[in-house]
């Protein structure tokens, strides 16, 4: 009797495990497809702002994209009543290489600031995004984005996750998107106008920060795996009544299109934002070997 119970408790918790996976397959692929080369990206920037300016060309450079960036740190920290401790929208550490930071304090038991926290490390993924794209509207109203066009991959299984040919698609299409964006926002743009310099300052300094910091990413791992295990046991309960995956994926597909469209959209300027630091660094180049 306990035997049995014991492997009806384990087939559950296995089938909980793979219909979690799965939906969080769905929803947080595309979102993944756009965070890596955002970040790698951001790196490749400011690194190269750094080699060519210093670090006084960091500062100047990132003093808007760390307002935006600690502010969305600070936000879900708010929202979920963890105690801030101290606050410091922009100041500059060269030795610590920090810009700006939030420290702040959690209650462990507490699975509300558990999410909190894991939502405050990769929160600048999103406010940087949305900034970028309220500021385009502000300075091109003309210009017009919609992001439930952006390309998105179909639902998460083994086949699709071991299909290069599928991942080559969707990068394809993903490529066409990001050329159509920066194609449509150049149409907008004119150099001779001051507003256009403004914008890509601001833009440039956005894009240098909108993802995670190595600290970021760190602390977020031991709250994501105890919000993943909360959510397979609550599957688990759920998959006993009735299977809401459809339902589920169904209602979340929308907001989820829209931030894959925001980040996609994030990640073409941040894609003109490292052109423009390897131009800079290409001219640094030039000029150190000439006074050499």
């Amino acid at each position: 009797m306990i035997q049995d119970v014991l492997l009806l408790i384990g087939e559950r918790l296995a089938l909980s495990t793979i219909n979690t996976l799965e939906m969080l397959g769905v929803l947080l692929l595309p979102v993944v497809f756009a965070c890596i080369p955002l970040h790698l990206l951001r790196r490749f920037a400011q690194e190269t702002v750094g080699r060519v300016f210093g670090w006084g060309g960091v500062v100047a450079f990132g003093l808007i994209g760390t307002l935006v960036h600690e502010f969305s740190h600070l936000a879900p920290l708010v929202l979920t009543g963890h105690q801030i401790e101290r606050i410091a929208l922009f100041e500059p550490h060269q030795a610590e290489g920090i810009l700006g930071y939030v420290i702040y304090r959690r209650d462990e038991s507490s699975l509300l600031q558990q999410i909190g926290g894991v939502l405050s490390s990769y929160a600048p993924l999103v406010g940087g995004a949305v900034a970028l794209f309220t500021l385009t509207r502000l300075f091109y109203p003309g210009f017009a984005l919609h992001p439930s066009a952006a390309p998105d991959l179909p639902l998460f299984d083994l086949d699709i996750a071991f299909s290069p040919a599928r991942y080559l698609s969707f990068l394809e299409d993903l490529a066409h998107y990001i050329i159509a964006i920066v194609r449509d926002l150049a149409a907008q743009i004119d150099f001779a106008d001051w507003h256009t310099w403004l914008y890509g300052y601001v833009a440039f300094s956005i894009s240098q920060n909108l993802s995670p910091s190595q600290i970021d990413i760190a602390s977020s791992w031991a709250p994501a795996g105890l919000i993943l295990i909360f959510l397979i046991l609550l599957n688990a309960v759920v998959l006993f009544f009735s299977d809401v995956s459809v339902e589920l994926l169904a209602l979340l597909a929308k907001p989820i299109a829209v931030l894959v469209g925001l980040l996609y959209f994030a990640l073409a300027l941040a894609g003109v934002g490292a052109l423009v630091a390897l131009g800079l660094g290409l001219i640094g180049g030039l000029f150190r070997t000439t006074a050499a």
